[in-house]
């Protein structure tokens, strides 16, 4: 009977502790590490006299969930105290505070360990921004992913909250991947073209440009890249010609390889102050050069200087001739109403009469075309548009410092869409 009993004892410990396995298994799984941001620009403001500064409470309710929460606020002088609450099946391990200076949070239990990732002190500090397509936010996504290891599962961007921030699921919205906006090269064209490219930088500064070989779907061509010759804002290549063209107030032609350059002759009557964009019309072998709402135009061939079109109250960030179409188009920057601004795509003819003139949609995010058009590059490459942009490294408003990015966009001038087949990492 001993022997019997001794004999089952394996088949019992395998059965047992499967079955003990597979519950244990299942209560693991269910419970997700999740993250969690909330970015204010600022809190509310107490009717009481006797408190001062912001207040604002977030209760988080993630049940069977393990919850970091990042907690964040701009424009805060007079100070802001968050009142953080978790509800019981809620797992709340830490809580990040991020932002500027004089901030305090309540309400953790024992088990929350708080994290002071804000203050001059630091030589890292955390800080994002309440909309999620700023280059702050996009900055800080990354650093949160890269220091929890979680993704984030909510973004909670708020101007200035009218009552308790709730923290109840988990969001599914593209923007919220720290590497948003992500490349769709699959079935994009095998392009190949010059262009203008700047070093990526982590400290603001904008690097010296190079000039050399590009492609749609890998970018630069490290190999390639030639010192600029001389100090310009805009840059073109007359592919008929093999030569770049360069614009700041008088046009040269660079010749990057010899780290030389040479002004165009017939400028004396110009100065191209307000320059906006250059560009090379193969149609008719001159350059154009649009300056102070004015287009003009040089033959490449006798360096024949004229005024080609009036073109006022028209301001673009970026121009490019497009042959199939025999037309101009330019970006520029609109208004969205809310103290923002979109980009917008628009077609001229060659006697600077507007034809269209629509919002370019695409994953754009906040700064990343700025208000200045030499860090925005509009090309044509055979029968299509190409955009290459390099996001500003820093805030114009506070000066804060970011990564600088670079993005290769398609366009599609039919539809007015703009989609990304390259990025640096």
């Amino acid at each position: 009977m001993l022997r019997m009993l001794i004999a089952s004892l394996p088949v019992l410990l395998i059965l047992l502790p499967v079955e003990a396995a597979d519950r244990s298994s299942d209560k693991k799984s269910s419970k997700t590490k999740e993250l969690h941001v909330v970015c204010l620009y600022e809190g509310v403001r107490p009717a009481s006299k006797a408190l001062r500064g912001d207040v604002t409470t977030v209760q988080v309710d993630r049940p069977g969930q393990d919850v970091v929460l990042y907690l964040d606020a701009y424009d805060i002088d007079n100070g802001l105290e968050w009142t953080v609450k978790a509800t019981d099946r809620t797992h709340l391990s830490s809580v990040i505070l991020g932002g500027n200076a004089n901030q305090t949070v309540t309400g953790l239990d024992g088990d929350t360990r708080l994290i002071r990732a804000n203050g001059r002190n630091l030589q890292k500090p955390l800080k994002g921004y309440y909309r999620i397509g700023s280059l702050r936010t996009r900055q800080l996504f990354r650093q949160l992913v890269d220091r929890t290891q979680r993704t984030i599962s909510s973004f909670h961007g708020i101007y200035r909250p009218d009552g308790v921030i709730h923290i109840d699921t988990a969001e599914d919205d593209p923007r919220l991947d720290a590497e948003f906006p992500q490349v769709a090269a699959r079935d994009a064209p095998d392009l190949k073209f010059k262009a203008v490219y700047y070093a990526p930088s982590t400290d603001g500064v904008d690097s010296p440009p190079s000039l050399g070989d590009w492609s749609l779907k890998n970018g630069p061509d490290i190999e390639t890249l030639h010192r600029v010759p001389e100090n310009c804002n805009f840059h073109t290549w007359d592919a008929d010609g093999e030569q770049w063209y360069g614009l700041h107030e008088t046009v040269f032609a660079l010749h990057p390889r010899f780290n030389a350059s040479e002004v165009l002759p017939g400028q004396d009557r110009f100065r191209f102050k307000g320059a906006r964009g250059l560009a090379i019309d193969s149609k008719r072998n001159r350059l154009l050069i649009l300056a102070s709402g004015e287009l003009y135009a040089c033959t490449i061939d006798e360096f024949e200087w004229t005024l080609a079109a009036n073109v006022k109250g028209f301001d673009v960030n970026g121009m490019c001739y497009h042959q199939p179409t025999d037309s101009l188009y330019g970006i520029y920057l609109g208004y969205d109403g809310n103290s923002h601004t979109i980009p917008r795509l628009v077609r001229l003819n060659m006697n600077g009469a507007v034809v269209s003139d629509r919002r370019l949609h695409g994953p754009f995010l906040d700064g990343m075309i700025s208000g200045h058009g030499n860090r925005l590059q509009f090309l044509s490459a055979e029968k299509h548009l190409v955009m290459i942009v390099h996001s500003a490294g820093y805030d114009s408003g506070d000066g804060s410092k970011y990564e600088t990015r670079t993005y290769v966009m398609l366009i599609d001038p039919d539809r007015a869409t703009a989609r990304v087949t390259w990025k640096n990492r």
